[in-house]
């Protein structure tokens, strides 16, 4: 879902020092030019904004008394004062109105300050409901979607594109990656039209016992075996102009992998227990999926190398979702849509959760989060929300994530951010009365190139605050 701002701002020349600010990063800028405007917005989008930049003078009043309105109708709304006016009586005002943090005007810190502001709202505020409204998707999930495949990271969207440039050409398919990473997904994918003919195979349970492998891909004729009462059709028959998935190839026994690869040698096989010497042409396309190391395999005689360099053509490769962490929130919201009209619950997890999510290895993958979102939702579902302390808990009973002590919990993000302001402040001020960078960083008791660094830390031009008179050092 895209952030959506609101600015109540009066000056034309800030109003478009924002947007240019945050053009690029996707959000939605709701803008309005007073008090009054303000409030017929947050009306009109029913006060769901992520951010709200307000100036603190308007033609109309201040925006710390808008504020106090905009709190009592949302408590959780993240507000960010732009003031020109950077006096302590502003800023206690502003303070004792609710602001924990400020875009002083002048500075170049104004999109960090709003991506701030954004992700606490988001991390300590929002629900990770399912995304309803296309506009709030990106082209990356867009695209992502059009194929079946919920992620909005870069490195499923090179998947994606691959996806696009076999499932027109008739070639086969080798996909790897980590147990639960989404191989399936993958290759009903590249097939698209559910009407054509898909047989997914799980290879594993011919580990170790391959004695029907010719049968469940080949078919068998009456009295092959004990209980053969009738010719039967296999996978590759049954599959016929369509695919067939074989999973986990690298779980074949050496027999099963020679079974294959004499088929794929000769785009023909027999029945089992046919002596006839009738053949079968292999009409169908072949997609494989298996070990993110199958090349290692085989090049330690683990698995076939013959096979493997037959198989290893047009290889997409599925990144671990350790590796694309930004896919954890949207397969959230996914699951948590699908478990809650799965067990007619109406239960979401606050996306505080997100970051401790996303500080996990997730070893099997995309499997492992669905488990997650399934379990709790199961666990909690008399309630609305699942907090992140529950999730936390649910972590730790199953071995994922060791007891972090109380004592040893990381302060609140709004100290850091208040901290700040309160900075910006005073070093502004200290430039403001003086005619050096080292007579001002002498003024706030610090080093000259520890001043510059906080002022680049806080988007601060130091030369543009100086006396008029200054010299520049």
């Amino acid at each position: 879902m895209k952030p959506k701002i609101l600015l109540v701002e009066d000056n034309n020349c800030f109003i478009e020092t924002v947007r240019l600010s945050i053009q690029g990063q996707g959000y939605k800028l709701i803008t309005a030019k007073s008090l009054s405007e303000g409030l017929k917005a947050f009306n009109d989008h029913n006060g769901e904004f992520d951010c709200v930049v307000m100036d603190y003078h308007l033609p109309d009043g201040k925006g710390s008394d808008l504020a106090e309105e905009f709190y009592r109708r949302n408590p959780r709304l993240e507000i960010l004062f732009a003031t020109g006016d950077n006096s302590t009586e502003t800023l206690m005002d502003l303070l004792d109105k609710g602001g924990a943090s400020f875009i002083l005007k002048g500075t170049t810190a104004i999109l960090e300050k709003i991506k701030s502001a954004i992700a606490s709202f988001r991390r300590d505020r929002m629900l990770l409901k399912p995304v309803l409204d296309v506009d709030d998707l990106s082209k990356i999930e867009i695209d992502l979607k059009s194929v079946g495949i919920v992620s909005k990271s870069k490195a499923m969207h090179d998947v994606y594109q691959k996806i696009l440039k076999v499932r027109e050409v008739p070639v086969d398919v080798l996909i790897c990656g980590e147990t639960g990473v989404g191989k399936e997904l993958v290759a009903r994918s590249i097939v698209g039209d559910k009407k054509i003919p898909f047989i997914s195979i799980n290879c594993a349970k011919y580990s170790s016992n391959d004695q029907f492998i010719e049968k469940d891909l080949f078919g068998c004729v009456k009295g092959a075996y004990t209980g053969a009462n009738s010719d039967t059709r296999g996978a590759f028959e049954e599959a016929a102009n369509g695919f067939v998935f074989l999973d986990e190839i690298h779980h074949l026994s050496f027999n099963a992998q020679g079974v294959l690869l004499r088929a794929l040698q000769d785009k023909k096989f027999r029945r089992m227990g046919d002596n006839s010497g009738r053949e079968i042409n292999l009409n169908c396309r072949l997609i494989f999926g298996g070990k993110a190391n199958l090349f290692e395999l085989a090049q330690k005689n683990l698995f076939l190398p013959d096979l493997f360099y037959r198989i290893d053509k047009n290889q997409i490769l599925i990144p671990p979702l350790r590796e694309r962490t930004e896919d954890i929130e949207p397969l959230v919201r996914h699951f948590t849509d699908v478990y809650s009209k799965k067990y007619n619950k109406k239960t979401y997890i606050k996306s505080c959760s997100l970051e401790l999510l996303e500080s996990l290895s997730w070893n099997g993958n995309i499997r492992d989060l669905e488990n997650l979102v399934s379990d709790l939702i199961v666990e909690h579902g008399d309630t609305e929300i699942i907090y992140s302390a529950q999730v936390k808990d649910y972590l730790e009973k199953k071995g994922k994530l060791q007891k972090i002590s109380e004592d040893t919990q990381i302060p609140s993000a709004d100290f850091k951010i208040l901290s700040d302001s309160f900075s910006q402040n005073y070093i502004i001020k200290a430039l403001g009365s003086s005619r050096t960078k080292t007579e001002a960083a002498e003024k706030l008791k610090m080093k000259r190139t520890t001043l510059l660094s906080r002022c680049e830390k806080l988007g601060i031009n130091p030369d543009q605050f100086l006396m008029k008179d200054a010299v520049v050092s």
